[in-house]
This record gives structure tokens, sequence and C-alpha cells, in this order.
């Protein structure tokens, strides 16, 4: 994926119309004269407000730390921000860091009240007083937990599906969901080799999605329509709230005595595997989903579809979800994402990307 941006080189007032293009490892930036190559894990934010447009950007390496890259594509600057893990290490941090410390003591605080006074509905009201920074330990976690689970399974090890131009069309059109909705999550999608038609919404912004789920896709609008679903569930934090039921006290504590501690490892991946979401949570999450899709000009029709085979597969009772039942093919479901069509939709993703996310598992 090719796009323009404008350069400076850190040593005069000139400025360059450059190429972008999206490496593996980095961006490529070309143009009569310039040929250079940041490393995702050097790009950093050089705007005051990573919220205004057009973005600057610069390469935390000393040689280049002068030079300045000005993004207008909002695209172009999602997709960015999915593959640059430390674009907000000073700006949006130091900004934050005060206010955190106040949230966090107020939500430990909280949660203390909350453990002796409320037990019952302790994962609702304990869920959203989990600060981000924590939840997103837990879903790391629960990635982790849920790759052990499937290799003791296979007796064997799972392996995560990173090929280049795979992850490529991945990050596009995540970039283009994420885009669509504000919501303090940074998504993660894990593709794992695993033979199973299921994605799963993990806490903290992580989506799992196994690789039979995008061999048997006949679109990329139906893989867009999973993905807006399970944003829909880490928006409403509903697998936060799943873990937190299941695990019960020992998330609590864990979080009272300052994090994610041994106790929670290889506990939280099955308690989310193991669980299974509220007709009124499926029904919220389907709202969120239909709501990023339209934004996103892309039809729900593929979303649809895939219920309509589901169901059709399975007789209609939800078994081909297999290890899971979150979500279950549901002619209702389908018949709300047909109606809720937009005018002017296009494709997910181009031709090109979509046989390139097909194959993000390689050939085999």
């Amino acid at each position: 994926m090719n796009q323009q941006a404008e350069y400076f080189d850190g040593q005069t007032a000139a400025r360059y119309s450059v190429a972008l293009r999206f490496d593996a490892a980095g961006l490529q930036i070309s143009e009569d004269g310039i040929n250079q190559f940041w490393p995702y894990a050097n790009i950093r934010y050089a705007s005051e407000d990573p919220d205004d447009r057009p973005l600057t950007f610069r390469c935390h390496m000393s040689q280049l730390d002068a030079t300045r890259l000005i993004i207008a594509d909002q695209t172009t600057i999602d997709t960015l921000r999915i593959r640059c893990p430390d674009l907000e290490d000073r700006i949006r941090r130091n900004r934050q860091r005060k206010r955190g410390v106040l949230w966090a003591t107020a939500g430990t605080v909280s949660l203390g009240l909350i453990v002796w006074s409320s037990i019952h509905f302790l994962p609702r009201i304990a869920a959203p007083l989990i600060p981000i920074s924590w939840e997103e330990s837990l879903g790391d976690a629960v990635v982790d937990d849920i790759e052990g689970i499937f290799g003791a399974v296979t007796k064997g090890e799972v392996k995560r599906c990173e090929t280049a131009d795979g992850r490529l069309a991945l990050d596009i059109l995540t970039s283009l969901l994420v885009s669509q909705v504000k919501t303090p999550y940074r998504f993660t999608i894990i593709v794992l080799d695993v033979d199973m038609v299921n994605a799963l919404a993990a806490p903290g912004g992580r989506i799992v999605v196994f690789k039979k789920l995008l061999s048997e896709a006949t679109s990329a609008d139906e893989v867009a329509g999973i993905l807006a679903h399970e944003m829909g569930h880490v928006i409403s934090r509903d697998p936060t709230e799943a873990v937190a039921r299941d695990m019960g006290m020992s998330l609590v504590f864990n979080v009272l005595l300052g994090g994610l501690g041994s106790g929670i490892t290889g506990a939280a991946g099955q308690a989310l595997l193991s669980s299974a979401y509220s007709r009124d949570a499926e029904q919220a999450s389907d709202r969120i989903a239909l709501g990023i899709l339209s934004r996103a000009q892309i039809s729900p029709k593929g979303f649809a579809d895939f219920f309509d085979r589901m169901s059709k597969e399975d007789g209609g009772v939800g078994g081909a979800m297999s290890f899971m039942s979150s979500h279950p093919p549901s002619g209702e479901r389908a018949k709300a994402a047909r109606n809720a069509v937009p005018a002017n939709v296009q494709p997910a993703l181009s031709d090109a990307d979509w046989k390139a996310l097909k194959t993000i598992c390689g050939n085999s």
C-alpha cells in the first residue's frame, strides 16, 4: 500500500512530497533523492496534540531524529497507530500520568468497597473500574492461555499467523474499523493456526481469530463484520466482566494488590473460553458492529451471510461455532444486518488484500 506524505530532512526548510510503503518491520519513505527506512519501534509522535490533523511523526534514531513526516490521510495514521508500539511514549502518557494515578487510586479504593458491599454484582461493577493498562495485561495473559490450551489439545505449539502481506491486509482492515469509533482501547488482532471457525474478544482490546474462520469466509466484508462484533464486546467490556465473573475473588484481589500476579496465569483463558455472553450482550455488540460498518461504508450483508451459513451448517443450534457458543447464528440477527445496508457501500478490502489476508497463515 503506497500513500503520500510530506517530509522534512531536518537540515533545511525544504518540503518534499514522498511515497510511503508499509513493510513488515517498518515504514519505507522514498522519492527522488530520498530513501529512508523507519522501524515501527522507533516511530514517535512529533505533534503537540495527536488528535489534530495532519499529524507529524519523527524517527527516534540519532541519525534521523531531526527529520519529520507529516501525514494527513486518516487510514495511514490509523495503520501506523496499530503497527507502532510506542507512538505515545511521551506526549500522551505524560499528559495522562497524574490523572491516571488519581484514577487508579480511586478505582482501587472503589474495588475494595465493592468487594464487601456488593459481591453478587461484583463482575459488572468491577470491570469498568479496572485500569486499561491492567486490562491489557489481562488480555495478553488470556491470549497466552488460549495458545497453551489449544497447544495441549493438539500436542504441539500453536502458531500465530504473521505472513507479511496478510498482516498488512489485516492491519488495513483493522484501522478502517477502528477509525469509526472513539474508544480508549488499542485493538490488536491475533490470528491463531487453529482449525476452528471461531473468533473471540479478550480484555484490553485483544481479539483472537482462528485460521479456519478466515479460510471459510467468502468475503472481506464477512471478516469485517465479525471483527466489528468482537470490537463491540471489547468496548462494552464483556470479556473483562466474563473473566471477573468466572474467576471471582482471585481476579479482584490480584487487582487490589497492585496488578496481575501469577494467580491469573493459566486460568484467565480457560475462563473466557468457557463463558458465553447473554442475549442482550450479543445484541448490543451487533448494534455496535452495524454502526461501525455503516460509518465505514462496508455492507453488513457479509455479516448476515456468515450467520446464515453457520446456521445451515450446524442445524441452527449454534454448534458450528464450536468451542464456545457466544456467537449463535440467528435468522433474526442476519435479518437485522441485511436491513442495515447503507448507501454507497464499498468492499472492506481490495481483491489483492483479501487474497493476502486469506493466506496469513501461509499455504498450509
